[in-house]
């Protein structure tokens, strides 16, 4: 008997074998019973990323999740899912998704092959704030609209800090409680936040 297993990497698979007789003469059933539990070492099913690893909050973002192959015999029937982070807003991909906005249709891959998915959108979030991706390669459940997948990957995007920072005070001072006719002092105060020099700089 020859076989494929499928399923995730350190995922455990039970094959069990039943050996149902009757001996001559007898019309009792007797069975023999054994098993064997056979450990999936490695799924030859690949994805990695290429996107920035800084962004600014409301920037565009062009992000490429890639998959590839290295099984011996094709894959068919896949699907791969990026389940995107709060703060994003889907723009485009090319190609278009199959399934909403986030699921793309693998109908068969074969060894040494290659897929990109070119994925467009908007990223906000505070600063210093992680946004993480995650990519599933696997078979699509029609009854649970769920994605069991053989393969996954992460991939992280930090909010960055802005270009430029301004704040108004008033007496030095970010909040006061000020008097009907007082005098007022205000200052404003910027930052460049970056390593370049930055030019024709305006303040409204």
């Amino acid at each position: 008997i020859r076989v494929r297993f499928f399923g995730r990497e350190g995922e455990d698979k039970l094959v069990v074998a039943i050996f149902s007789y009757r001996p001559s003469g007898l019309r009792a059933r007797f069975s023999a019973r054994t098993s064997r539990v056979l450990t999936v070492e490695k799924v030859p099913l690949e994805i990695s990323w290429e996107a920035p690893e800084k962004t600014l909050s409301g920037q565009e973002v062009e992000i490429k999740a890639r998959y590839v192959s290295e099984a011996e015999q094709p894959f068919e029937n896949l699907v791969l899912q990026i389940s995107y982070p709060p703060g994003f807003a889907y723009l485009s991909s090319d190609p278009k998704p199959d399934i909403g906005d986030s699921i793309w249709k693998v109908a068969k891959i074969e060894s040494g092959q290659e897929g990109i998915i070119f994925l467009r959108g908007k990223l906000s979030g505070g600063e210093d704030e992680v946004k993480s991706f995650r990519a599933k390669l696997g078979i699509f459940d029609e009854r649970t609209k769920e994605v069991n997948p053989y393969g996954e990957s992460l991939y992280d995007i930090k909010i960055a800090a802005s270009p430029l920072r301004v704040e108004c005070l008033i007496g030095g001072e970010r909040d006061r409680t000020i008097s009907p006719g007082e005098n007022l002092n205000f200052s404003l105060r910027y930052k460049n936040n970056t390593e370049e020099s930055l030019r024709n700089i305006n303040i409204r």
